[in-house]
């Protein structure tokens, strides 16, 4: 299933038109804060560009971690969510690390593409990997502080920004 994010109907066109001869793939709009599928549907997620897109948005701290509680989710159990993004660690790898999501965090680099054979790559990708862990235990589990938790966490990268 290839899903794209909120109104994204002429890309999920071209990308129809494009692959068309892969007739096993689905492409569908989805709100990736919002994901219809079942619980523990999917062995593998992968982000290119949503993160950074719900990131330069409004509100754009509760979008994202509204996305990442509805992609732990759709995880199976030891499932992987492999987000490739620019955005360095310190702007993105505690987006992942919240307890609640259940995920074992890893971090890679990739060095883009240099095009002229006497340049050296100025800069990379990061890869983050994401492995579902055990479920939260119901008693642990509580919806209420998640507003709570959402504050913290901004006010922690308000803090680390200013310095």
């Amino acid at each position: 299933i290839n899903a794209e994010y909120m109104d994204s109907e002429i890309a999920i066109n071209q990308m129809k038109a494009r692959y068309k001869e892969l007739d096993k793939m689905d492409w569908l709009v989805k709100d990736a804060t919002k994901l219809d599928f079942p619980d523990a549907t999917f062995d593998l997620v992968i982000d290119k560009g949503t993160m950074d897109a719900m990131l330069c948005g409004s509100n754009s701290f509760h979008n994202v971690h509204q996305m990442n509680k509805q992609i732990s989710r759709v995880m199976k159990k030891g499932a992987h969510f492999v987000v490739i993004t620019y955005g360095q660690p310190d702007t993105r790898i505690d987006h992942f690390r919240r307890k609640k999501l259940n995920w074992e965090v890893e971090h890679k680099t990739v060095d883009k593409p240099v095009f002229s054979s006497d340049s050296a790559p100025s800069s990379n990708y990061h890869i983050y990997i994401m492995t579902k862990g055990d479920q939260v235990a119901e008693d642990e589990e509580d919806d209420d502080d998640d507003d709570e938790e959402d504050d913290d966490f901004y006010d922690k990268f308000q803090a680390n920004a200013n310095v």
